[in-house]
């Protein structure tokens, strides 16, 4: 409790640029952040496609290193069994990656957002 109220008073004794490094207001150039409602619905979609991207890429990594191990097993069994857990679990991570972008489609469908599910996205960020 006695950090938090240390962090709340550091907070409120410093409020702007001036008092917390000894600059003006205008000497610190700012990229501008003011964001329109569809500007940030854009953002957020795009960083969950990422992400999900991302983690599909991975999980399929995941399953490829345990074909590859089990592969490179042999006749031992528990090497065979490594690889077996280790495909199991990238195909149920891939499975759980999956079922997250449904929900987020299901979610998105009674908030009313739509989620665009295409790659388009990427020339956004491109």
């Amino acid at each position: 409790m006695a950090l938090l109220q240390k962090v709340n008073l550091f907070v409120i004794n410093f409020t702007n640029w001036k008092d917390l490094f000894g600059i003006d207001d205008d000497d610190v150039n700012l990229p501008n952040v003011d964001k329109s409602g569809e500007e940030i619905k854009s953002d957020i979609q795009n960083f969950f496609l990422i992400a999900f991207s991302g983690l599909v890429v991975l999980f399929i990594g995941v399953i490829l290193y345990g074909g590859f191990t089990w592969i490179t097993a042999g006749d031992n069994e528990e090497k065979l069994r490594k690889a077996k857990n280790i495909m199991k679990s990238g195909l149920i991570a891939l499975i759980l990656t999956f079922g997250f972008l449904i929900l987020l489609a299901v979610i998105g469908y009674f908030l009313g957002i739509k989620i665009d599910t295409s790659a388009t996205f990427l020339d956004d960020i491109l």
